[in-house]
């Protein structure tokens, strides 16, 4: 990988989990979608509440036809779309981490700060600029723009970033959360790279090959003593 010990030049950090709680996103949504679908998703029990429960022990991506089965709706074709609508444009109630707060602000000027995010673009951008971060990093880099195929692990991401920055190799620092697609392309690329290990981190994966990163650590707090 090249000379780990040479001075970071680029910093780049993954989002979702790593600056902010995936799951609360989760949770800010899965209000908005109880409160907008009120009248029509009448319950006898919490519908958060469940939201909550097939979130923790099913298919995540399966969440919303779960609740209505447990409903007993057969209009699932009609409202899965809706109910991820809301869930992906509504007013978030997310915010920094308290240590990616505190790093963004340390490291502001001392080295080139970027963002790298998959995931539906229009969701991605409302969380940047819900989080203010357009203005913490110098480059935010949103995949969803290119299209699924070019999500994390493809290298486009990153190579766009040597680019921008004019650097590559161990000068490059990728941070993130999630060995099976996080690390696979800066590993093959030179870079160095951390993850941040979240004792609260509900997403939990399998390595991919080449996935392992350079570094582990539990808070952003030692970021730096990690890099030297």
């Amino acid at each position: 990988m090249g000379d780990q010990t040479r001075r970071a030049e680029l910093i780049v950090f993954d989002l979702d989990d790593t600056l902010y709680s995936e799951w609360q996103h989760a949770l800010s949504g899965y209000a908005a979608i109880a409160e907008a679908l009120a009248d029509e998703l009448r319950a006898d029990f919490d519908l958060v509440e469940r939201m909550v429960h097939h979130y923790r022990t099913g298919d995540r991506m399966r969440v919303f036809n779960a609740l209505l089965a447990d409903l007993g709706r057969t209009d699932a074709d009609v409202l899965v779309p809706r109910m991820i609508e809301i869930y992906r444009t509504h007013d978030a109630d997310i915010r920094l981490f308290p240590d990616a707060d505190a790093v963004l602000t340390r490291l502001r000027g001392k080295v080139v700060l970027g963002l790298l995010s998959d995931g539906p673009v229009e969701k991605q951008q409302a969380k940047v600029d819900k989080l203010g971060l357009a203005d913490r990093v110098d480059h935010v880099v949103l995949t969803g723009r290119w299209g699924r195929e070019f999500w994390k692990p493809h290298e486009r991401g990153y190579r766009w970033l040597e680019e921008a920055c004019g650097v590559s190799g161990p000068a490059c620092v990728y941070v993130g959360n999630d060995v099976s697609k996080d690390f696979v392309a800066p590993n093959r690329l030179g870079w160095r790279t951390v993850m941040v290990d979240r004792p609260e981190n509900l997403m939990k994966h399998a390595a991919a090959p080449g996935g392992e990163p350079g570094h582990v650590i539990e808070t952003l707090d030692a970021l730096e003593a990690v890099l030297g």
